[in-house]
């Protein structure tokens, strides 16, 4: 759906060639549809054109002015220590960072940069999260962060100033009332998550949101303007009340669960206008209903039968529009194209050291030619390098040549180069992987990746700093020791130079089970008006509905124990068997459901259910009658059972698939 476009030297704007729309024979287009257009009420043919805003990129500052995150005992404190440290950049290394409790981002801060970094919140708490706040400056961006899944990380808005958050997985933004300007770029949250818009403005661009709990985006009175939604699984993608406008330009619906649990679009009386498209590869269709609307309290629905087929059963939304335009879409009619005729660059020679010491400069001949798009490249990039910025860098000892070349008639000019044979420093080192998991007595190997890759001082010692949790040697091979945390760094044999490893080593549980005889049971009573249990020889009798028995001062070892298994007889299934600790009241460890009948009151077989509480220490253990008509079950024994140790990531250096961008500790 092309819109506010000029063309120049055309015979026409638009030639559709496949009949669904008429073709556009001027030079300019304010609006075009490839289909006619779709509306459930008497509203133009014509998307909503809401304001269009860049997302905002806050200077960078010099490093004087950057605060570092430690990975420390209580990471939430660390975080608002240094926000509140008064410098404008915060950065966070890459590494793993537990939050517990709220973070305030206040005072001078207008950037937190995770260099990679990964964000748990402690779910126990659920204010667990960061907490944007009025500030020195006007917008504050927050970017590159990944969060633990599937909890991921909750941002709460509240503060008039802008907020960006850009390059962030598993993040999730709720935009308060009153709140200011929200920007979102290159942003996916995880599928227990959503997002929230309560007033104001949103801009949102490369938006990937999948939510399986909950529609996905709910816009309560805002503004939300979209370039790029991708969207799975069978939810809502946006519903729209209160007067909220939403604008969606090209979204594709992945649709993975049929039959789709919802509309695709909700609004109720408010306004929306949409293009793009639905994939679904099931033979039954995804989304029946593709927009469902309320206007002046009347409802009707666009039905998925009335659009054009698209990739499987899926269906293509080429435009819809649901309210009136804020403003008529514009067209720019633009200059005679002005051709480049030469190039030249600031230098034509040059002597540098080896490192990125020379910005070259071109000019374009004549100054206002129309394309001035230019490239760059070294004649050998064994001796000197040079990207897109002009930045030159040399490599090793020798000489090359810079050429510019520019994409218009490409024209081109040339920096002859020589590159000294000086030594450089590092100035960066990273370790892969970056976080190392070990059992007791297991060894990992790191590799210290030293930045550039041309310095010339590489080699680094290794450190541990507990030897009581995991020592290192020369090679780089991490031997645990025993349960704990700590860290281990690479420091180049210049000594100005680190980088860190954090590592996790666990005690390795094999599974086990715990066994009790139920006839060993200490007292024995009854809540209502049957007798207590009996015990026999080999098992106990008559469990009924509020009957108890107790095993007292049971001492539970370290394992961590996933189900309970009874081994009941029963001949009328229906009813329940509660373990309870400390007494027949207290919290309820696990319940196993007495559900099917085992052939009589002798015939005994195994039921099970999960541990829901963790039991640690000597306790007294209640198996507590639920249920039931006429009797429950007899019980023979019940045990515990530890699947032990749940095994963890392990990614070993020489595994990985790719490299993430360094980071240099300062």
């Amino acid at each position: 759906m092309p819109r506010s476009i000029w063309t120049s030297g055309y015979q026409s704007a638009i030639d559709n060639a496949s009949g669904h729309s008429e073709d556009v024979s001027g030079a300019s287009i304010a609006e075009w549809s490839s289909h006619q257009n779709k509306s459930l009420f008497a509203y133009p043919a014509t998307m909503l054109n809401l304001p269009v805003k860049q997302t905002p990129e806050p200077v960078w500052d010099d490093l004087s002015q950057w605060e570092k995150v430690n990975n420390t005992e209580d990471d939430a404190a660390e975080f608002q220590r240094a926000i509140d440290a008064g410098k404008t950049t915060v950065y966070v290394p890459r590494g793993n960072y537990s939050i517990k409790g709220p973070v305030y981002v206040r005072g001078n801060v207008k950037r937190i940069i995770g260099c990679e970094a990964t964000i748990y919140l402690d779910e126990s708490d659920t204010t667990s999260g960061f907490v944007v706040e009025d500030g020195t400056y006007p917008t504050v961006i927050m970017e590159r962060f990944d969060a633990g899944y599937p909890k991921g990380v909750w941002m709460v808005k509240h503060a008039a100033r802008e907020l960006v958050v850009k390059s962030c997985a598993n993040w999730n933004v709720k935009k308060l009332q009153g709140s200011g300007d929200l920007y979102l770029e290159d942003v996916v949250p995880t599928p227990d998550q959503w997002f929230e818009f309560h007033g104001g403005n949103v801009w949102a661009r490369q938006f990937n949101i999948e939510s399986k709990v909950n529609t996905n985006v709910l816009n309560n009175g805002a503004n939300f303007w979209a370039l790029g939604i991708k969207t799975e699984a069978s939810r809502t993608l946006v519903h729209t009340i209160n007067g909220g406008k939403s604008e969606v330009l090209g979204f594709f619906c992945y649709t993975t669960i049929v039959p789709a649990k919802g509309p695709l679009f909700v609004v109720n009386e408010s306004a929306l206008s949409a293009q793009g498209g639905e994939a679904c590869y099931y033979s039954e269709p995804g989304f029946q209903n593709f927009v469902v609307q309320t206007k002046d309290g009347v409802t009707d629905t666009l039905k998925a039968t009335s659009l054009p087929a698209r990739s499987g059963t899926g269906r293509s939304l080429p435009r819809y529009t649901g309210g009136e335009a804020v403003s008529e879409p514009e067209v720019t009619v633009g200059a005679e194209y002005v051709p480049v005729v030469g190039v030249s660059l600031n230098k034509e020679q040059a002597t540098i050291d080896r490192g990125p010491y020379l910005k070259l400069a071109a000019t374009i001949d004549p100054v206002d030619a129309s394309n001035k798009y230019v490239t760059w490249h070294s004649l050998n990039t064994n001796i000197a390098t040079v990207n897109a910025s002009r930045l030159v860098t040399g490599i090793n000892a020798g000489s090359t040549a810079i050429v510019v070349t520019t994409k218009d008639k490409e024209k081109t000019d040339t920096c002859w180069l020589t590159v000294n044979d000086s030594d450089v420093k590092p100035t960066g080192v990273y370790i892969k992987p970056s976080s190392l998991y070990l059992y007791v007595n297991e060894t990992g190997l790191l590799k210290a990746i030293v930045v550039p890759d041309y310095a010339t001082y590489k080699a680094v010692k290794w450190n541990s700093a507990d030897v009581s949790v995991a020592t290192i040697n020369a090679d780089g091979l991490v031997t645990a020791v025993a349960p704990g945390k700590t860290q281990v760094f690479a420091v180049t044999d210049t000594g100005n130079v680190q980088g860190h490893c954090d590592v996790v080593i666990e005690l390795l549980q094999e599974p086990s089970e715990f066994k009790i005889e139920a006839e060993s049971f200490q007292n024995a009573g009854s809540g209502g008006d049957t007798d207590p249990p009996y015990k026999g020889t080999t098992d106990i009798g008559g469990i009924d509905n509020k009957d108890w028995v107790v095993y007292e001062d049971v001492d539970f070892d370290a394992a961590v124990y996933s189900s309970l298994v009874i081994t009941a007889a029963t001949n009328q299934p229906g009813g329940s068997i509660e373990m309870h600790i400390d007494s027949a009241r207290g919290p309820v460890v696990s319940t196993v459901e007495i559900d099917e009948s085992t052939g009589g009151w002798t015939t005994f077989r195994e039921f099970e259910g999960d541990i829901v509480v963790n039991i640690t220490g000597t306790r007294d253990v209640y198996l507590v009658g639920k249920g039931g008509a006429g009797g429950i079950a007899n019980l023979d024994y019940f045990k515990l059972i530890s699947k032990g140790t749940e095994p963890t990531q392990r990614i070993e250096a020489e595994k990985l698939q790719y490299e993430r961008r360094a980071y240099t500790s300062f």
